[in-house]
């Protein structure tokens, strides 16, 4: 998982980035847009994360134009950590945070952080910009980014692609069917200054292992109509999914 609550200048470069990505797949829609309006940006989390970790990348979107919309996990956080799965988080995060924003005509570029890049390109199947004019509905996303994270095939989970198929050390299981994280500072922000670090260390929040441990369904990443609009942000400092990891999870864009 990158250091997603950066500094301003991190957050500036990331944010450019993303906003780079955000205009290319634009450009490359097969549906025109007017005047190359700019699409709305939805985030979803990462494991343990919340949209408040997100508050530096999400102000400098903003200030440049761009509506951001995010949502946290059922499974972060959840009192019922057991009756999760990757699947609620893919039905939730298409029912309550895609689609209202698309029947009200959005035009959407889908960003995924680590684990969120299982369910919400589940999430995203048959919701395209491409698939959803054919269909004469409002509406439709144009692209993905994944930050740094999972590239699933259908039927795996976070936990099978692991390595060994078993968490991390840091990984800290609970007895309530949750997962903590044993040092937070080292694993998700250590590149992060001081203050923001331990704010971010504040905002984190139990994680549903049966989420961890499910297939989240079908990914829409590998579908023709995401041809030349997906991207991979690959952190080279990432503890929780490692810079050779991300790569393997990349390498599935350049099959299709």
């Amino acid at each position: 998982m990158p250091n997603i609550v950066p500094d301003q200048l991190e957050a500036q470069f990331v944010g450019t980035c993303l906003l780079v990505s955000t205009v290319s797949l634009t450009v490359v829609a097969t549906v025109p847009f007017k005047n190359l309006e700019k699409p709305s940006i939805v985030l979803v989390p990462g494991p343990w994360h919340s949209p408040e970790h997100y508050s530096i990348l999400r102000a400098f979107l903003e200030r440049n134009g761009y509506e951001m919309f995010s949502q946290s996990n059922p499974s972060c956080n959840s009192v019922t950590p057991d009756s999760e799965s990757a699947a609620k988080d893919t039905a939730f995060i298409k029912d309550h945070v895609l689609m209202p924003l698309l029947a009200a005509g959005k035009k959407i570029v889908l960003v995924l952080h680590s684990y969120g890049g299982l369910p919400g390109a589940a999430a995203a199947k048959g919701l395209s910009l491409v698939e959803r004019h054919a269909a004469g509905q409002p509406g439709g996303i144009v692209g993905l980014v994944f930050i740094s994270a999972l590239v699933a095939h259908e039927g795996q989970s976070f936990l099978s692609m692991s390595p060994g198929q078993i968490f991390d050390e840091w990984v800290i299981p609970k007895h309530d069917g949750q997962l903590g994280v044993g040092n937070p500072r080292k694993v998700f922000y250590g590149l992060v200054p001081s203050p923001i670090a331990g704010k971010a260390i504040s905002l984190l929040k139990p994680q549903s292992r049966a989420a961890l441990s499910t297939p989240g369904g079908s990914p829409a990443w590998s579908d023709s109509v995401y041809n030349d609009r997906r991207a991979y942000w690959l952190s080279l400092e990432d503890n929780c999914i490692p810079a050779a990891a991300q790569e393997v999870h990349s390498s599935a864009f350049r099959k299709h």
